[in-house]
C-alpha cells in the first residue's frame, strides 16, 4: 500500500492545526507536513505539541529553509523533535521561497540552490551525529533521522 501523507498550512489557530494531525494520525496517514514559512504559525511548535498527542504520524517540516535560518539551528529543532516524538521526526530541506527570499533581501538569481543546499545538509550533518539517541539500535540512528523503515517500507526518514 503506499504511503499518504498531508501538508497544512499552519494558518488556522494551533489547538485547531494540531487537531488535524491527531485525525491524521488517527486514520493512518504517514506524514504530516508543516509549512515552515514566516507568514504562518510556527510549524516546529505545533509539530512538537502534536507529538505527545500522536502514535504512529511521522511529523515534518516541510520545507526547512535554511537559506534564511541557520542549518544549525534546524538540526537542533529537527533532533528535538525527534526525541519528543520517538524517533517519528522528518524533514524536507529548501533554499526558500522565492518571493520571501526577495522580501528578505535576498537575490533568488544569486542563489546556486543545488550547491547551497548540500552546504547547508553538510552543515547540519555534525549536529546530527552528535545528538544522543535514545534507540536501542544506536547504529541505525543520527539525531533526527530515523533509519528505521517506515509504514512505507522505504528507508531513512529525513
Amino acid at each position: 500500500m503506499p504511503a499518504v501523507s498531508i501538508e497544512l498550512l499552519p494558518d488556522p489557530p494551533a489547538a485547531d492545526v494540531v487537531a488535524a494531525i491527531e485525525v491524521a494520525d488517527d486514520v493512518g496517514l504517514d506524514t504530516a507536513f508543516l509549512a515552515d514559512e514566516v507568514y504562518h504559525r510556527d510549524a516546529w511548535l505545533l509539530l512538537a505539541s502534536a507529538a505527545a498527542r500522536t502514535r504512529t504520524i511521522r511529523l515534518a517540516a516541510g520545507v526547512a529553509h535554511v537559506t534564511l535560518r541557520d542549518p544549525l539551528l534546524v538540526a537542533q529543532q529537527l533532533a528535538t523533535l525527534d526525541e519528543m516524538s520517538g524517533g517519528r521526526a522528518a524533514v524536507a530541506f529548501s533554499v526558500g521561497n522565492l518571493a520571501m527570499l526577495e522580501q528578505f533581501g535576498r537575490d533568488p538569481g544569486e542563489l546556486h540552490v543545488a550547491p547551497r543546499l548540500l552546504e547547508r545538509m553538510m552543515r547540519c550533518a555534525p549536529s546530527w551525529t552528535m545528538a544522543r539517541s535514545t534507540s536501542r539500535d544506536a547504529s541505525s540512528r543520527i539525531a533526527g533521522c530515523s533509519r528505521r523503515r517506515g509504514r512505507s517500507g522505504r528507508g531513512c526518514r529525513c
